[in-house]
């Protein structure tokens, strides 16, 4: 790389760390207690299970060089950034090769490229222990669709196995394609009027997309075949029912807290203004065809893309996250990225634009850190209130020389799913609303295996009739021999 370009990779890195430095302490997400509990190469297995061959070998490696768990967190967070800042740098230097503009210009779309990943919903990403591997899935991806854009048959095959490596890096990261490849299509001039080059390169998209799916299909038969696991069978499914989950369940559900800390109606004045910004331009436009069509095609593949893995689900296992949907989060980015570079932008409206995309990376910067902050608490509360159950535990099998084997639990009537220091998302879950995140952390926590079941009512009628908390109490757990029986508040 040229100086230049070493200075700018430093700069975005340098942004990126000072935005998600709360994710670098110790936080540890509700799926990474099991991975401390069960170990590296258990955990290896299980990501092997599911297509994710990056994660399998990056623990398998964790596990010959025995790396503490609490050095995890922050090498995925270190790595991971570095992985999205060359990303960043990648996109934009293909960028330049289309299309050449002014300084200010450069400002805007290096902005609008940072926003591209370092949106409110990649908070999701960054909660877990293995972030850098899906951050190497977005840089895959990335890879692919620049090879996409380049016609000659060599071009395709690269495009297709960067795509593969992607989506076994994280089946989810695969809702950054289309959008990708479509803002590419935006910064070539010679392109971007042509429909039938459009339609060709979506066409690509679309075959390429299902390849990759199908291909790590089989890689998971497979493997759960070699293991002997059970898979989940194609066509297990109801269409009608995902379609209903999918618009009355799924798409406003991953809205409705989708900035956190910043209320979702500024984000939907946001788009509904540049939406109008954009028509009134192409209403002043020669080609309109080929503007509108780009124009739906951006919006759509922001919305429903991520969703289109929930039509193929098993009703039982049909759900999404944040990090599933990673597109909900970019479409004043792409809507930006549309506008300067579909239309002749006078002064005064690039001004403008330059102020939507400034506001959107405010809010976003903004709505990152306090969720970040916000998990750290979630994490230091889980481990306090571990902590207390461990040190009457340790007291119980001190004072009368008995080992503990079993822990019975039940909830009390007000216990919830989330603290009440944050919004409703994965940043605030409370390990105790959780089952199989409950027993990995005592077992973590004590190093050794309880054998951990629900409480029968009968029990707990009888134990802990009529008893609430908010508070941890000694009086919430019961100890009868070598059985533990506990009350969460």
């Amino acid at each position: 790389m040229k100086k230049k370009d070493i200075l700018l990779l430093f700069i975005i890195f340098s942004i990126s760390i000072i935005i998600t430095y709360p994710a670098f302490p110790p936080s540890h997400a509700l799926d990474s207690y099991c991975t401390m509990c069960n170990g590296y190469q258990e955990t290896a297995i299980w990501f092997l299970r599911n297509g994710r061959v990056f994660a399998y070998l990056f623990y398998m490696f964790f596990n010959l060089i025995k790396l503490p768990y609490n050095s995890l967190g922050y090498l995925s967070v270190l790595v991971g950034n570095f992985i999205l800042s060359y990303t960043i740098l990648r996109l934009y230097k293909e960028m330049k090769n289309k299309n050449k503009f002014n300084k200010y210009y450069d400002y805007l779309i290096l902005l609008t490229l940072f926003l591209l990943f370092y949106n409110p919903l990649y908070t999701s990403i960054l909660l877990f222990d293995e972030a850098f591997i899906m951050d190497l899935g977005i840089l895959f991806v990335v890879l692919s669709s620049i090879y996409l854009l380049r016609d000659s048959i060599k071009s395709y095959f690269i495009s297709l196995f960067f795509l593969i490596m992607a989506v076994i890096s994280y089946q989810g990261i695969m809702v950054y394609y289309p959008i990708i490849v479509l803002i590419l299509i935006l910064f070539d001039k010679d392109k971007i009027n042509d429909i039938k080059y459009i339609f060709k390169k979506i066409f690509f998209v679309i075959i390429n997309y299902g390849i990759s799916y199908v291909g790590c299909y089989l890689l998971i038969k497979i493997v759960n075949k070699i293991l002997k696991e059970s898979t989940p069978k194609l066509g297990s499914f109801s269409f009608s029912s995902n379609i209903n989950k999918i618009f009355n369940n799924l798409i406003p559900n991953s809205l409705k807290y989708l900035f956190g800390f910043v209320k979702v109606k500024y984000y939907y004045l946001l788009v509904i203004c540049l939406i109008i910004i954009s028509l009134i331009y192409i209403i002043k436009n020669n080609n309109k065809l080929s503007k509108i069509l780009i124009l739906i095609m951006i919006i759509c593949s922001s919305i429903f893309v991520p969703f289109i893995p929930n039509i193929f689900m098993a009703e039982s296992s049909n759900y999404t996250d944040a990090r599933m949907a990673l597109t909900l989060g970019i479409i004043p980015v792409i809507l930006i990225l549309y506008l300067i570079f579909s239309f002749k932008i006078e002064k005064k409206a690039f001004i403008l634009i330059s102020i939507f995309g400034i506001f959107t990376f405010f809010i976003s910067a903004y709505s990152m850190h306090q969720d970040l902050k916000i998990d750290l608490k979630r994490y230091k509360n889980d481990m306090k209130y571990a902590v207390n159950i461990i040190g009457v535990i340790n007291k119980y099998e001190s004072e009368n020389d008995i080992v503990v084997k079993n822990i019975y639990y039940a909830h009390d009537p007000d216990s919830v799913y989330y603290y009440s220091f944050g919004n409703p998302n994965g940043a605030n879950i409370r390990v105790w609303a959780v089952d199989w995140a409950f027993e990995c952390l005592l077992n973590a926590s004590m190093n050794r295996k309880y054998l951990v079941k629900k409480m029968n009512d009968s029990k707990k009628e009888e134990l802990f009739k009529d008893k609430e908390y908010d508070y941890f109490s000694n009086t919430q757990l019961v100890f009868e021999d070598d059985t533990l029986y506990l009350l969460i508040y």
